[in-house]
């Protein structure tokens, strides 16, 4: 297990030449704010590969929203945004073996590139672009790592806000091409899912810091119109060369079946086919999705959980807002949750047997699984903790007993969920180098109610909870070289 996700997986355009990645009609990059042949603070070209392998494999391996090929490229033909570079460069060093120009602990090792970056933000906000958000939300994160709560947060509005301005919220290969069935090339559909994954982590990254900080977030889901992304591995030569894509709201569905030289196996199209997913025998194929898009559903589920959570209007009217009206915004929220389930292949859901598989797999899918599961469990502690206040609440025994029961039983459900988050914490543990850092909260979430349960008269209980607490403070201590803001 400790071997697990120990090399990055292959590149998602692994066959396409980086040649014609470079030269997409519909790309459009921001010119580097400062050229690499005019700076002489750079350590030299070997040593950025270095750093730059150490990002893309620590912090790029389920959803990157660059290509490391592309990169790269841009870096040695001196053609990268140094934004974009400096950023990427102060987060990959803590992940670096190249302790000779790294400074302090591993945590602040990028200080003085994240600063170098710091200091061209007045002229990134000047022009939006796929670079700048790019760098924004690599740069948010190596804030939240060195515990730099308020820059976080506002970097990622900035991301947010570039991205509407360039409309990466809306889908744009429905409007572009016309027919139900074309084929494109690799380096246009690349373009297309360039601005789906940055857009999508843009969203994961304004939801996270919103739950964390019970502050509202900028991006409603109801106005991301744009396709969901699909995981990296499609491309791989073992994979299948039929994938599947859907919108948030499943009312658009693609089919995708790729062509490759047959000597070369280079991917020479990518034939895109719309499906009508009000016929039967296409609805079907909505659960053909990968588990990226599955864990974006997820933080849809987690900004509606957060602010039903963070809000006060049902805080005089406890019983009736979570338990009374079937209706509720809490009875729709555990209904989604269970869906959230159902709509996971077997091979998906989260049983020992599965879980066993995916601590032997040495792929993408193991780290995503654990993220995945991790999360829903987070979320179904987040939503039904309150049960556990309201259990003790002395008026409930004056409630029906019905509503009784409904406080019981979510108190069961809350219990449960955080009793499955423990369970991962091994895992998660053992994979923390290529884990996404805002899954801490993940594992904040079912602490409280670990804590809680450290103080319960139940002496069983008590002992449960005193031992899973050691897996906690093991996660603290694991994952606070690279992240202290987790300890925090």
């Amino acid at each position: 297990m400790e071997e697990l996700m120990t090399g990055k997986p292959e590149s998602s355009t692994n066959n396409i030449p980086v040649t014609e990645l470079q030269q997409s009609p519909q790309e459009q990059t921001t010119p580097p704010v400062v050229s690499i042949s005019h700076t002489n603070e750079l350590p030299s070209f070997e040593i950025l590969e270095k750093l730059i392998d150490a990002y893309f494999n620590h912090c790029a391996t389920t959803s990157p929203i660059l290509d490391i090929n592309e990169f790269k490229y841009s870096v040695k033909t001196k053609t990268c945004n140094m934004f974009l570079l400096y950023a990427l460069i102060a987060v990959g060093i803590r992940f670096s073996d190249q302790v000779d120009i790294a400074e302090g602990p591993l945590w602040l090792a990028g200080e003085k590139y994240a600063s170098k970056a710091r200091k061209m933000i007045a002229q990134v906000i000047e022009v939006a672009s796929i670079d700048h958000i790019q760098g924004l939300l690599i740069l948010s994160a190596n804030e939240y790592g060195c515990a730099r709560g308020p820059r976080c947060w506002t970097y990622i509005g900035m991301a947010t806000r570039m991205a509407i301005e360039l409309g990466l919220y809306k889908e744009k290969i429905f409007e572009e091409e016309s027919n139900s069935m074309i084929l494109l090339s690799p380096s246009k559909w690349y373009w297309y899912e360039t601005r789906r994954k940055v857009f999508w982590e843009s969203f994961m990254h304004d939801k996270f810091s919103s739950a964390a900080t019970g502050r509202p977030g900028t991006l409603d889901p109801d106005d991301c119109q744009i396709m969901l992304p699909v995981d990296i591995d499609i491309f791989d030569i073992n994979s299948s060369q039929d994938f599947y894509q859907c919108s948030l709201d499943q009312t658009k569905l693609v089919h995708y079946h790729i062509r490759r030289d047959g000597i070369t196996n280079q991917i020479t199209g990518i034939q895109m086919n719309s499906l009508d997913v009000s016929l039967p025998e296409h609805r079907i194929y909505l659960n053909r999705v990968g588990w990226t898009s599955r864990i974006l559903k997820a933080g849809v589920l987690l900004s509606k959980i957060t602010q039903l959570v963070n809000r006060n209007d049902h805080k005089h009217h406890v019983f009736a807002a979570y338990y009374e009206d079937d209706d509720s915004e809490y009875t729709k929220l555990n209904r989604e949750l269970d869906e959230w389930i159902d709509s996971l292949p077997l091979q998906s859901r989260n049983t020992p047997a599965n879980l066993e598989r995916a601590r032997s797999q040495n792929n993408v899918q193991s780290v995503q699984y654990i993220i995945g599961h991790m999360l829903h469990s987070s979320l179904i502690v987040l939503l039904n903790r309150p049960s556990i206040i309201i259990a003790d609440m002395p008026g409930l025994i004056q409630t029906s007993q019905n509503l009784q029961d409904k406080v019981h039983k979510s108190v069961e459900k809350c219990l449960a969920a955080a009793d499955n988050v423990t369970v991962m914490l091994k895992d998660l543990c053992y994979q923390i180098k290529v884990m996404p850092p805002y899954i801490s909260y993940s594992v904040y979430i079912a602490a409280t109610v670990i804590i809680n349960n450290r103080f319960v008269t139940n002496l069983q209980e008590n002992q449960k909870a005193e031992s899973a607490l050691k897996k906690y403070f093991n996660f603290l201590s694991v994952s606070g070289s690279f992240y202290p803001r987790t300890t925090i």
